[in-house]
């Protein structure tokens, strides 16, 4: 990719954020997923043809929203941000995400930049599954995702929880996070 090209790669994002439509009226608004995993409390709600991930109970706090006819515009200013940094290397070739959400970005980088790979890393599987089940996440080829989970302290609500990974995590750098799992796309 030239520098030509992730500079217009860079506008085109920007004229998505600008371009994003306001929220539609609440009487369209639904809940189509409410729980709990060990580290939120995570709702999938609907409003017209918006979908987002709130993580909390606060319904006001949107991680991940996507807008379900243009998978690719931008719902968020932090998001078209992202995509910034290919303005300083436009030739970078792999990119490290922490933090999967709905899975917006990688949706993007599939869409847009797939020979870029792009490795994320997110610590609770069940927002990879809600990913896979309402926001249309596919891990596509050259993209990988590693299931990461921080060994629980004494005390907190994850050490009293008595579901446990099968096998063994096995420690990652300094013993702060655990892996679970990793998943990597079939090339």
């Amino acid at each position: 990719m030239g520098a030509g090209s992730a500079i217009a790669l860079v506008f085109l994002t920007f004229l998505h954020l600008f371009a994003a439509t306001t929220a539609p009226a609440a009487a369209d608004d639904r809940t189509l997923y409410e729980g709990d995993s060990i580290y939120h409390h995570i709702t999938i709600r609907q409003e017209g043809g918006e979908r987002c991930m709130i993580f909390g109970r606060q319904r006001d706090l949107r991680q991940t929203c996507i807008d379900l006819a243009k998978p690719d515009a931008s719902v968020f200013e932090y998001t078209s941000m992202m995509f910034a940094g290919f303005l300083f290397r436009p030739d970078a070739k792999k990119i490290c995400l922490i933090g999967l959400g709905g899975g917006y970005i990688p949706t993007v980088f599939r869409m847009h930049l797939p020979q870029v790979r792009l490795h994320t890393v997110e610590v609770d599987s069940l927002v990879e599954k809600l990913a896979k089940q309402y926001f249309r996440f596919a891990l596509p080829s050259g993209q990988t995702l590693s299931i990461m989970s921080p060994p629980p302290r004494k005390g907190s609500i994850a050490s009293n929880i008595s579901r446990r990974p099968q096998s063994t995590p096995t420690p990652v750098g300094p013993s702060i996070l655990w892996a679970e799992k990793t998943r990597k796309s079939q090339s």
